[in-house]
């Protein structure tokens, strides 16, 4: 299990996600040059994942990742899961497949990832982690996919098919190869696809899958190899056979080299021809186009790794004896080399900003600076480019889409010698260049996505853009981003602090400050109260000061007839008896509020006589003031259920000005001193919103309700402390108990219907780590008094409100059943969690169902499947209860495997916490039954496939027994089943053939056995 540890409080701001790792002051970071210094050490690791304080279990790693352009990483694992991390390392999200992760994934225009899995079936991913479309095969996708011009997707299956795909998920064309493919396909700009397949063929096949040629290795030994492709059309893999092959695009074969040992991994074409393949007898080999040795350099371990080539031509490979190699291209010496903590087998990446990624057989991946980015013009890397699309310099996609900017840089104002950050993300045919500009002048060297200037001045404070192009397209400009270094007069500094809540305050109608709605009238508004600390960061010889201050009244407003009351001396003013002048000024601007403050210490004591001394603040951060302000909410008519209300932005700007009264400090000698006036967008976090971008709303919507309701179930992790503050909603007061769940997921759904009025966010100061469940109740008696559920092992509380039970079935091996799981309930039932448990060796998950008859809102976690967990969440919907009596509320299904006797299903505690709220949001006494799925013999039945392409036919064949009847039935899904065939066989045996069966690509097939005193 990961442990999450959160320090942040609400409202603590949140770190750059682009802070140095060292602090050398350069003018610019970017990669200009390979990082290796004259010793030979490697360069610098930029991260590795997971980190030595990160307790995810991750497993080994084949996969080859694939990098995005603005530096995110994908890549798949043993553990079934297919990973995003971000620039810096971080998990962003994870996609559980069914099995085991072999294939490296391939980069969209459109940002969609591709990858196949063990589990006999290829994935299309959304950028935000979530499913697009699925394709089913009949055997494991140990290939990797290949995207052509048109965004057709290639890739082979170890049921000997090589599949062409649509960017929808439709099936193009399929071709039957006679043995299974581990090769990932190339495509060249036609559309044409190369791979070799385990029988020791070659093949090129159309656009259409139609064979254009074959070749035969020696031997017909097996080719795991993938093809690369130089700029000339030429073809370079390797073979079991021992040889390196080059064909021309026709299939005509260049030359052969013979290595040492067998070939696995894949070979890498510099730009100047030579090739560069590895054997497993542990030797990287450099040939140069005429299939002539260059050199060779032995490793101490096998290598299965395929190699990556950089803009300088160093040679990129890791081996099974720990280590990342960097050789000359010259002579195939070591320039360094970098020792992993496990053997490598995935072939590395080289990332457009000089970043090489690899993983390794613990379940890790390193990012290391080398600081310059791969060749381009012919097979620099596996899948010939950080996105993996595996071919070259094709317009993938839609033309509009090849280039485009993802993410915009931000204007930003600094305090000079901070260090000023910008980045741009944009998707495209890498590899993509950059060019950064200030005030339309091109910056020497600044060619990374993101622009890092240490130590900012005055001077770099300009208008700022970066060019983008890569070659095949137009270039394109980002938006021009005004940055301002502001200078600091000297060490102190007046700020505003981090704005905490006062509680609510009433609720009331009003026209201002929002807009009227026309036809419904005035809008009402909710009201809360926020009080801003202004904190002095001085010297220690303050003691005097002046400024306004402007608050936007389109999200706070303030009274001056309390003024009095809304604007407190911090305790150091209040203790030294200091006088404070407030006055309301008219500012220019008509939706802002306006007033100027002046401070001082007193000159002479209650009686007239001069001090002694003159008081000063005290050196360091102090508050001088607190201002309260009142915050407001549009609240839209009355709730409806299922309907989203829009509630105003809270986050406005409360800035310092000059416009009447100077922004002076002044010192206990009369003097101004030198100071900076710090202004920052004030945002105030609301208690439900779990969006942590500044950039996205500050109210609660149903989106927060439905992420609290992920977070909940587990299916997505909490990033960030602040994120955690906003969703950790307590039905009772401002401050959460350290844990997402259930009440959390609720109270935001009253947030949302504006039931419940939002107050501002509260958490402790310190996250450590969640609270552990509390321990499980007693088992209550067999017997519950009016019960009609079947009798088991009772979890839970005697006298039980609302009981929950799992249903008993009987089934044949190797068939898919449906269990329900059923409620006794009392009807004040609103929601309820709890995670199965069973045996996955006996039995397979396959998916859970609400009843049509039963309304809510339900999250289903089967990330632990392969453990035997599923986790279910459930709610009945915003403001309404389950209905009373006893009935079924969801339905599971599991397939049975063969072989086995019977499978206990079991209530637990394991994904997610048990629990049943009402709709007060308290929890209920309730009692928690499993049940058992029974499994008993039946019919031996076997499917015999034959036919050829697509014109496939299923024989099924089984034994049956004089005077029975059968039943065939057929399923595409396993879930769904039709009647295809009542029979009465008169022989022994009997066989069926299906004609639907030769237009489809899947199906699945079951027999029941029926007589005079049997039916199964």
């Amino acid at each position: 299990m990961r442990v999450l540890r959160f320090t942040n409080t609400c409202f603590k701001p949140v770190p750059s996600p682009f802070l140095l790792a060292s602090t050398i002051a350069l003018p610019f970071l970017f990669g200009a040059a390979p990082h290796a210094d004259a010793q030979g050490n490697p360069p610098p690791l930029k991260w590795v994942w997971p980190s030595p304080e990160d307790t995810l279990e991750v497993d080994d790693i084949w996969s080859s990742v694939a990098v995005g352009s603005g530096e995110e990483v994908f890549l798949g694992s043993l553990d079934s899961n297919l990973y995003k991390l971000d620039r810096d390392g971080n998990v962003a999200w994870f996609f559980p497949t069914g099995d085991r992760i072999f294939s490296s994934p391939a980069i969209g225009p459109d940002g969609t990832v591709y990858v196949g899995s063990d589990d006999n079936s290829f994935y299309a991913i959304n950028p935000d982690g979530s499913l697009k479309w699925d394709f089913a095969t009949t055997a494991a996708v140990f290939s990797s996919p290949a995207i052509d011009s048109s965004g057709t997707l290639y890739f082979g299956s170890k049921d000997g098919n090589l599949y062409g795909v649509s960017s929808e998920g439709e099936l193009v064309f399929s071709f039957e190869a006679g043995s299974e493919i581990f090769s990932s396909p190339t495509v060249d700009e036609d559309g044409n696809t190369f791979f070799g397949t385990i029988g020791g063929v070659f093949y090129s096949l159309s656009s259409r899958g139609k064979i254009l040629w074959q070749f035969e290795v020696d031997g017909n030994r097996s080719i795991f190899s993938s093809p690369a492709r130089d700029s000339e059309g030429n073809l370079y893999f390797g073979a079991y056979d021992t040889n390196v092959y080059s064909l021309t695009e026709r299939g005509d074969l260049r030359w052969k080299f013979q290595t040492n040992g067998l070939i696995f991994g894949s070979p890498a074409v510099a730009d100047n021809g030579n090739v560069y393949i590895a054997s497993q007898d542990g030797i990287i080999y450099a040939i140069d186009q005429e299939g002539d040795e260059l050199w060779r350099f032995q490793s101490d371990g096998q290598i299965q790794s395929s190699p990556a080539i950089s803009i300088d031509g160093t040679v990129y490979i890791g081996s099974r004896d720990r280590r990342m190699y960097a050789l000359n291209p010259l002579d195939g010496s070591i320039k360094w080399s970098f020792e992993a903590d496990a053997p490598v087998v995935a072939s590395p990446t080289l990332s457009n900003s000089g970043t090489l990624y690899f993983g390794t057989l613990n379940g890790k991946v390193y990012a290391l600076d080398v600081g310059l980015g791969p060749q381009s013009r012919n097979w620099p890397m596996f899948g010939q480019n950080p996105v993996h699309t595996s071919t070259i310099g094709s317009d993938i996609g839609d033309p509009g889409l090849v280039l485009a900017i993802t993410q915009q840089p931000d204007a930003q104002t600094i305090i000079v010698g901070d260090d000023l950050n910008l980045t741009v993300s944009a998707v495209g045919i890498g590899p993509l260049l950059f060019q950064w500009k200030v005030d339309g002048t091109p910056i020497e060297g600044a060619t990374n996505p993101f622009l890092t200037i240490v130590n900012a001045q005055e001077r770099h404070s300009g208008r700022y853009s970066v060019v983008i192009s890569n070659n095949i397209d137009p270039t394109i400009t980002s938006d021009e981003v005004t940055i301002r270094v502001i200078p600091l007069p000297g060490d102190r500094i007046i700020k505003f602090g981090t704005p905490f809540g006062t509680g609510p305050i009433r609720s009331f109608f009003s026209i201002a400050p929002n807009t009227p709605d026309e036809e419904n009238g005035p809008n009402p508004l909710r009201m809360g109260r926020l009080r801003l600390p202004i904190i002095l960061d001085g010297d220690g010889n303050e003691s005097a000061f002046s400024f306004n201050i402007n608050i936007n009244t389109n999200f706070f407003r303030t009274s001056f007839v309390d003024l009095a009351q809304r604007i407190q001396l911090g305790t150091v003013l209040r203790d030294a008896r200091a006088q404070i002048s407030v006055a309301e000024l008219v500012p220019a601007n008509p939706n802002e509020q306006m007033f100027s403050i002046a401070a001082s210490f007193p000159i002479t004591d209650e009686i007239g006589l001069p001090l002694d001394e003159f008081p000063s603040l005290p050196q360091g951060e102090s508050i001088i003031l607190e201002l309260d302000l009142d915050y407001f909410q549009k609240q839209p008519g009355v709730p409806q259920p299922a309907q989203i209300f829009f509630a105003r932005n809270l986050e406005g700007q409360i800035r310092f000005s000059e416009e009447f009264v100077p922004l002076i400090l002044a010192s206990s000698e009369g003097d101004n001193l030198p100071v900076n006036f710090s202004s920052e967008p004030i945002r105030v976090p609301i208690e439900g919103d779990v969006f942590d971008d500044p950039d996205r709303p500050s109210f609660v919507s149903v989106i927060d309700w439905t992420r609290i309701g992920r977070l909940v179930a587990g299916l997505d992790a909490i990033p960030t402390g602040l994120l955690f503050d906003k969703a950790d909603c307590d039905p009772i007061d401002t401050l959460g108990n350290n844990i997402i769940e259930l009440e959390d997921w609720q109270q935001a759904g009253k947030f949302v219907t504006a039931e419940n009025l939002i107050v501002v966010a509260g958490s402790p100061d310190t996250i450590e780590d969640p609270l552990p469940p509390p321990p499980p109740p007693p088992p209550a008696p067999d017997e519950i008094a009016g019960s009609t559920l079947p009798k088991a092992q009772r979890q839970g509380t005697s006298e039980p409100s609302t009981i929950l039970s799992i249903g008993q079935v009987t089934a044949l091996p190797g068939s898919t059943v449906t269990i329900p799981i059923r409620i006794s309930a009392s009807g004040d039932e609103a929601a309820l969690s709890f995670s199965l448990n069973f045996n996955p060796n006996l039995l397979k998950y396959v998916q859970t169902r609400i009843q049509n008859n039963v309304d809510g809102t339900f999250f289903v976690n089967n990330k632990q499947v392969s453990k035997g967990q599923v986790g279910i969440v459930y709610s009945a919907g915003i403001s309404s209860r389950m209905k009373a009596g006893n009935y079924t509320l969801f339905e599971t299904t599991f397939q049975t495997l063969s072989g086995q006797e019977a499978g206990s299903i079991e209530f637990s505690d394991q994904v997610v916490q048990r629990k049943i709220l009402n709709t007060d949001i308290k929890q209920m006494k309730s009692s928690f039954i499993g049940g058992d799925v029974i499994l008993t013999p039946g019919t031996p039945v076997k499917v015999v496939r034959s036919g050829f392409n697509n014109q496939k036919q299923f024989e099924i064949r089984f034994a049956t027994e004089p005077g029975a009847g059968y039943l065939i039935e057929s399923s595409k899904d396993l879930i769904h089943w039709e009647i295809e065939q009542w029979i009465y066989p008169v022989t022994d045996a009997y066989q069926y053939a299906d004609p639907k069966s030769t237009n489809l690509n899947q199906q699945f097939y079951r027999v029941n056995e029926f007589g005079a005193n049997q039916n199964n």
